[in-house]
């Protein structure tokens, strides 16, 4: 019966999807830069962009910063299905359902068979999660399939750690997490945290025999190998690109505020309520493996760790993904064991994040039930019926209408929202370059204010509202002719 409990659930999982797709986050500017550096593989053999012109050094040739798996995996995918949003967000559609295998398969390595409803409950709170419905099952980043990856890697090395004798297979178990590790690593770098949280499980579990165990050093070389064969052929070549790629995009990250910090500190809502919830959850579970000295959890609570501190300084509520899978399945895990004492305390928070997490969920539902609300088709045609083909368009905007733009081939040269930090005279002439500027709002404020507002202000010939009711919404500003454009006036 359990078994039935998982299909209903993935079947309410994909029916659901068919309504959220495109809605549940809007469109993304991420998902759009991700897709013009395949499409440039796929058509020119490049592995770049020129959303920014020469703004980013190398970037039109090369993304050199960026670990090549979650491109190449796309680029797969594009050459099987080809280009649309929606066959873009399929694939995390796709990857989610592998990633709740994986998560059931795994918890069953901790839950009792007499208690096998327990991973099918784990899996519905983690379907109903409002974290997991806006940066995990359907907008196309590599996080959901980090985290499947990383699953991967856990999962056989939990199998290896809990062998009573060591055998062939238990070889082979440790090289299959090696090689989903360094796939995790390779996806984004923050998958190098499976390998960190490997690692040290290990030494803590087994102390210092774990150095006497060749398998310890059989998982590091086949977690590096693939690693050093990217670095000496993509990163060592192009090392002064790589250093100014990197140091522009962590630049960038150095103006966002922490969301786990604002959300914990400042934001009084029900994420906070939930998030409290979570951490509070992780703390029972890393004291009850403490106290017990269970080594049989010391993976998941080690896991559990070193992904709430890769959230924190990774500043994205997208990144809350790791801690929060862990958070679940560590909660799970005390529930399944006999020796926890505080088992109604844990159903009682647990309840509070989940009636939390659904009305969330629900009320994000409800505005979307009607396919022909919130239409990004809609809001595409919008957009192309404004602005004509054949001219330069910088786009500043939620949802993101690059895709509306290549769906029917336009011949648009398209600029975006700089996602690095670049120089202000390369962001002015990005917009000396543009003809038109489809706006809802401004994300590169946090490097460079209100620049772009003042230059649209000094700049504008015609404005154009696009929306109406239920529907996205966004201005469409006409520029002036280049030869009348005025520098924005500082305001420091």
């Amino acid at each position: 019966m359990h078994k039935i409990g998982i299909i209903v659930l993935l079947a309410l999982f994909l029916l659901s999807s068919r309504v959220l797709l495109l809605k549940l986050p809007p469109v993304w500017p991420d998902e759009a830069i991700y897709a013009d550096v395949v499409m440039n593989m796929i058509n020119e053999g490049r592995m770049g962009s020129d959303l920014w012109q020469d703004a980013i050094p190398g970037m039109r040739n090369g993304a050199v910063w960026n670990p090549p798996v979650f491109f190449y995996i796309l680029y797969l995918w594009f050459k099987i299905v080809g280009l649309s949003i929606a066959k873009q967000r399929l694939l995390s559609v796709i990857f989610t359902v592998a990633f709740i295998a994986i998560m059931y398969r795994f918890s069953k390595l901790f839950i009792h068979h007499k208690k096998k409803w327990l991973p099918v409950i784990l899996i519905g709170i983690v379907l109903v999660d409002y974290v997991f419905s806006h940066w995990g099952f359907y907008i196309n980043r590599p996080e959901i399939i980090v985290l499947t990856f990383g699953l991967f890697s856990l999962y056989f090395f939990q199998k290896n750690l809990s062998a009573q004798k060591m055998d062939k297979s238990q070889t082979y178990n440790i090289i299959a997490s090696g090689i989903f590790a360094s796939a995790a690593a390779l996806t984004h770098f923050i998958g190098v945290l499976f390998y960190v949280s490997i690692l040290i499980s290990w030494i803590v579990a087994k102390g210092f025999s774990a150095f006497k165990n060749k398998n310890l050093y059989i998982f590091s070389v086949v977690f590096i190998i693939p690693i050093f064969l990217w670095f000496i052929t993509s990163i060592l070549p192009n090392m002064n690109l790589f250093l100014q790629q990197i140091s522009m995009a962590v630049s960038r990250k150095q103006g966002d505020p922490s969301s786990l910090l604002y959300s914990l500190i400042y934001e009084i809502s029900e994420p906070q309520i939930i998030l409290y919830g979570q951490l509070l959850l992780g703390l029972l579970m890393t004291f009850f493996v403490l106290k017990q000295k269970k080594t049989k959890y010391v993976l998941v609570a080690v896991t559990l760790i070193i992904s709430w501190f890769f959230a924190y300084n990774g500043k994205m509520e997208a990144y809350w993904l790791y801690p929060i899978s862990f958070t679940y399945l560590g909660t799970t895990i005390l529930l399944a064991d006999d020796k926890f004492r505080h088992k109604f305390f844990t159903v009682l928070v647990y309840g509070v994040i989940v009636f939390t997490n659904f009305s969330i969920r629900w009320r994000d539902f409800i505005p979307y039930q009607n396919q022909s609300f919130y239409s990004y088709d809609i809001f595409s045609e919008k957009i192309l019926e404004t602005v004509p083909d054949n001219t330069a368009v910088f786009i500043s905007s939620i949802p993101d209408p690059y895709f509306a733009f290549k769906k029917y081939n336009r011949k648009n040269i398209l600029y975006m929202s700089p996602a690095f930090n670049i120089k202000k005279e390369d962001y002015l002439k990005i917009l000396h370059d543009t003809d038109y500027i489809i706006y809802t709002s401004d994300y590169s404020s946090i490097v460079h204010g209100d620049f772009l507002r003042r230059y649209i202000e000094q700049n504008v010939e015609s404005e154009y509202a696009i929306g109406s009711y239920k529907q996205y919404e966004a201005q469409i500003f006409k520029l002036k002719d280049r030869n009348l454009r005025a520098k924005p006036v500082s305001n420091e």
